[in-house]
């Protein structure tokens, strides 16, 4: 996401255009819109399957609900039948491209059998920031879906709201509020086996900075062959322009605790390309295969230097090193760079 590099003025009047929360929240009490008065009145839609993606847009033009007494925009979408659980992924779009100016929404999401009883809820869940390339970052997550659900309604609360944050070109941190309307792209996957184990545990990486435009990263870079999102990668994109100074930027992940192949990496990294061809640059990398415990916090740990290097994965709460250390003795240094 970028920052706004224009004048003051010039700033308030692209602001002007971009609702606040309060605004937002006050459209949303004195709308006109007659709230629907129960689950079985709703007008539900049809929920794209095959993967396909849904959209969804909360609006002073949605119609409006009291949640537990509080008055919400809604969306309600039918779902495919099916007889064992499954997994809504979904992703929250950015209000606005520019820091200081964007919102998110936080979704809620409630759960209805075929006679439009609420069987579930889901309030709380893990949000993670995805960066991707320019003014494409967004939130996302996922739930899980009981299998006797037959339609899910979508709403939002400012009820204990999470503190959100994305973070600009310059690796500046900024807070996204958390507002009452917004985009949603979702995808319902396909039905999981009736006994499927969807426990997790978190992975987080680890950097260690002796100079402020070095570091040594240790990080998770593919479960199972499929590439995640790493420390390595986050810090250069938010790092992009400030030059011959680095700010780390040790990030962690949800994974499945189900047995898997996790691709580790310990590598030396700098500020700037240039220093990677000056410098040494010490890397060791290999898979480990484990089974990890439900609700865990794991860490990429390791050592980086000339005769010697090594990384692993180490539950954080033992310092028990899971399945095995990945080592190099003798010399580990890269003839050849890469950015």
């Amino acid at each position: 996401m970028t920052t706004l590099r224009i004048f003051p003025l010039l700033a308030a009047l692209l602001f002007s255009g971009c609702a606040s929360i309060q605004q937002m929240q006050n459209e949303l009490a004195t709308s006109a819109t007659v709230p629907t008065p129960s689950f079985d009145r709703m007008q539900a839609t049809g929920f794209a399957s095959d993967a396909k993606e849904t959209r969804v847009v909360l609006d002073k033009t949605s119609p409006v609900f009291y949640f537990d007494g509080e008055k919400s925009y809604y969306a309600a979408f039918e779902l495919p039948p099916a007889d064992t659980p499954r997994k809504l992924n979904f992703k929250s779009l950015f209000s606005a491209p520019y820091m200081g100016a964007a919102t998110v929404m936080y979704p809620q999401f409630v759960f209805l059998n075929a006679s439009k009883q609420v069987i579930g809820e889901a309030k709380r869940y893990r949000f993670q920031l995805h960066t991707g390339t320019l003014n494409d970052d967004f939130f996302e997550g996922n739930v899980i879906v009981p299998a006797a659900v037959r339609s899910v309604v979508i709403h939002t609360s400012q009820r204990n709201m999470p503190r959100l944050e994305a973070y600009s070109e310059n690796g500046q941190a900024w807070e996204i509020p958390a507002a009452p309307s917004g985009k949603l792209a979702l995808t319902l996957s396909q039905p999981y086996p009736a006994n499927f184990d969807f426990s997790t545990a978190v992975i987080r990486d680890s950097i260690q900075m002796p100079w402020n435009d070095r570091g040594d990263f240790f990080y998770l870079t593919q479960i199972d062959g499929q590439p995640v999102e790493d420390s390595r990668s986050v810090t250069h994109r938010r790092n992009i322009f400030r030059g011959q100074t680095m700010l780390p930027y040790a990030i962690d992940r949800e994974v499945p605790t189900q047995r898997a192949k996790y691709l580790i990496v310990g590598k030396t990294e700098y500020a700037l390309p240039f220093q990677m061809a000056t410098n040494p640059v010490y890397e060791v990398k290999g898979e480990i295969e484990a089974a990890l415990e439900k609700n865990k916090v794991y860490e990429v740990r390791g050592t980086l230097g000339e005769n010697y290097s090594a990384v692993w994965l180490e539950d954080v709460s033992t310092h028990t090193v899971v399945g095995r250390k990945i080592e190099i003795r003798g010399a580990t240094r890269v003839g050849v760079w890469k950015w």
